[in-house]
């Protein structure tokens, strides 16, 4: 999310830190994009404490130029507190997805990243479909998978506060309310259908196809 872009602007030295799980170990798949990307500095540590050791260093970590990407919202005001020691990307109020799906969709796709949303706690994490059908379907597979994660408790207070499955009558209807939302991350999953979708939206931070 944040190393492809400093590398493609040609930054030397990249850094990760990333909390430790509760055995101790940084998930498998961080490192495995870690591999893949070349970055061979990564630290298990997140959080604010992670904000501060990179701004000021510590007796393993060298302080840095710049810290970028997301977090909560202790993460946001220690990046606030640290702007003017070490440059930030910007400070980031709560995450948003918004989701256009059809019939054409994968259901369990459309789950998988709204929960992923909703685990941020807050975060908000909704679905416009023109399908009944496929608005049963994916609360299925939300209802089923909550329970597989670790933080199923504030993810299930997140959806019932900020998630929605809204169904419109036709997608003229999904399209209008999708450019009054203005979501920060649009993702738009109607197959073959997904390009001309995307052509009518003008209101949104980022769209994923």
């Amino acid at each position: 999310m944040t190393a492809v872009p400093a590398q493609v602007a040609g930054v030397k030295e990249i850094v990760v830190v990333s909390p430790p799980r509760y055995r101790g170990s940084i998930h498998p798949v961080i490192l495995a994009v870690c591999e893949e990307l070349g970055i061979d500095e990564v630290y298990r540590i997140g959080g604010a404490q992670a904000v501060a050791a990179l701004a000021f260093g510590t007796q393993t970590i060298d302080p840095v130029d710049k810290i970028v990407g997301p977090g909560n919202q202790w993460v946001q005001m220690a990046k606030r507190k640290v702007f003017g020691v070490v440059n930030i990307d910007s400070i980031a109020g709560p995450s948003e997805v918004l989701i256009i799906a059809n019939d054409k969709a994968n259901p369990a796709w459309v789950a998988a990243d709204m929960l992923s949303q909703a685990e941020h706690a807050p975060g908000s994490a909704v679905l416009f479909t023109d399908s009944q059908n496929f608005a049963q379907r994916t609360l299925e597979v939300l209802k089923e998978r909550v329970n597989e994660l670790s933080r199923k408790e504030d993810t299930i207070k997140c959806l019932l506060k900020f998630g929605a499955i809204i169904v419109f009558e036709d997608f003229d209807g999904v399209i209008t309310q999708a450019n009054f939302f203005a979501a920060e991350h649009l993702e738009i999953q109607c197959g073959d259908e997904s390009k001309r979708i995307a052509d009518r939206i003008k209101n949104a931070g980022a769209i994923f196809i």
